[in-house]
């Protein structure tokens, strides 16, 4: 999976770090979230409709790991924007 731009994204992480990927995104600093958007390759959405299964890899370098939540909806629902 790569992660994509999208339309409400307002912030590029690891922008200028060559060891990672740069990860399009939206911050939202009052509330305390940000939010990604990813795209699955063929393969991989075989593998999703076959097994169900998505396993999630995440840094945390020795510190508590930050609640998560993984879904398929558009997650700007207060908006009445068009999602693709």
């Amino acid at each position: 999976m790569q992660p994509i731009p999208f339309k409400e994204m307002n912030t590029m992480f690891a922008k200028d770090q060559t060891e990672y990927t740069p990860l399009p995104a939206y911050r939202d600093e009052e509330v305390g979230c940000v939010v990604s958007r990813w795209q699955a390759t063929f393969l991989e959405r075989l593998q999703v409709l076959i097994f169900g299964k998505i396993w999630v890899n995440v840094l945390v370098f020795d510190h508590p790991l930050q609640p998560m939540m993984i879904q398929t909806a558009y997650p700007f629902k207060d908006r009445e924007l068009p999602h693709d």
